[in-house]
């Protein structure tokens, strides 16, 4: 019984620590500004999102429309940087900052 009782302790801590390890090998831990950062200064299309942009309608918006009733729903410029907050573009000789919760996707010419 004292045996039984020490394997089942053995089993449930080495469970935890197994559970608990942080696999560096996982899809997430490339996925985001980790995976776009390896396209620095490359030309980048922002599409934001319609919603923020006020311009949440009931008319389907395709998600590369550069435009809706004239008014821009995209930016282009070169990928300066990204991080899990924002991604900075340049655009002409301005550095332009946007934040990720507003942006919709990130179109890369390679």
């Amino acid at each position: 019984m004292k045996t039984f009782n020490y394997f089942l302790i053995f089993g449930l801590a080495s469970m935890f620590f197994v559970g608990c390890q942080k696999n560096n090998d996982s899809v997430g831990e490339f996925s985001g500004y980790k995976l776009l950062n390896q396209y620095s200064n490359n030309y980048v299309t922002v599409q934001f999102r319609r919603d923020m942009l006020g311009a949440s309608v009931d008319l389907p918006i395709g998600p590369t429309t550069q435009k809706i009733n004239g008014a821009n729903t995209s930016l282009r410029g070169r990928l300066k940087w990204s991080s899990e907050n924002s991604v900075l573009i340049s655009s002409g000789n301005d550095a332009i900052w946007i934040p990720r919760e507003s942006i919709l996707l990130i179109q890369i010419s390679e």
